[in-house]
């Protein structure tokens, strides 16, 4: 019985041991060959098996698999690539939260400044205390204090203080005036919820450099695209009566809760 198979220009060739050993050893994972075998007549004549007689026809499927262990190497390597590819996803999040962290750090004074009531926020020692607010990395908090530190020494002229402060002291009522909070953190929702609440209660603008807090209730944080803006919670604002320059709100991007 004569076997055919397939080959690339659509015709059919002449499949024997040889060939699929050499098949294999080209690297094929697997060969699959549909052929007929005519009693009578040779099927190249005809062009292709389909107008070959039916009672002259039987037909055959040939299913060689090569050596299980390449497919296994294959799932390996798949799972590698998807294990890299994560890998790089969260190292691109990462970054991007680092750049928003160190824009925000140059932002946060400027947006502290158009707060038209802030002379009023001074503490009893006649400075502006800027809270640095962490949930989980105490250490983070730390290191954004040192930075604003080194950056500024004074908001529109006024002397300023930083302090690290965790949420869970806050939540106590344990938290001093602040005229200002930056989140250091990305907040569980609780402890946002906890955060905001004493912020507006006091009058105090919460500015976050994290996307999506905003949209959840913080006063401030920064809008990306092809330019920097700050980014503004309406609804926020109203509620906790603070008050900013109308030049500031006209070129920043507003949040409007619908």
């Amino acid at each position: 019985m004569t076997i055919h198979g397939p080959v690339a220009n659509g015709g059919w060739r002449r499949v024997t041991k040889s060939n699929v050993v050499k098949a294999r050893y080209a690297g094929r994972n697997a060969l699959n060959f549909t052929g007929e075998s005519c009693l009578n007549r040779n099927p190249l004549s005809h062009g292709n098996f389909a107008q070959a007689p039916q009672r002259s026809l039987a037909v055959f499927r040939l299913n060689i698999v090569s050596n299980p262990w390449r497919g296994l190497r294959a799932v390996a390597v798949a799972v590698l690539y998807c294990v890299c590819l994560i890998t790089a996803l969260h190292v691109d999040a990462g970054e991007a939260e680092e750049r928003r962290v160190r824009i925000s750090l140059e932002i946060f004074p400027r947006i502290v400044a158009v707060d038209l009531d802030l002379r009023s926020k001074l503490s009893t020692t006649d400075t502006l205390r800027l809270f640095v607010l962490f949930e989980h990395d105490a250490e983070a908090a730390r290191r954004v204090s040192e930075q604003m530190k080194n950056s500024f020494t004074n908001i529109g002229g006024l002397s300023v203080e930083f302090v690290v402060q965790s949420t869970q002291l806050a939540a106590t009522g344990g938290m001093e005036q602040p005229a200002a909070v930056f989140l250091s953190d990305v907040l569980s929702d609780d402890a946002f919820a906890a955060a905001m609440k004493a912020a507006v209660e006091r009058r105090v603008l919460v500015f976050t450099p994290f996307a999506g807090d905003v949209e959840r209730g913080a006063t401030v944080g920064i809008a990306i695209s092809s330019r920097i803006k700050p980014y503004f919670n309406v609804s926020t604002l109203e509620q906790s009566h603070i008050r900013i320059h109308e030049k500031l709100l006209n070129i920043s991007q507003r949040y409007e809760y619908k």
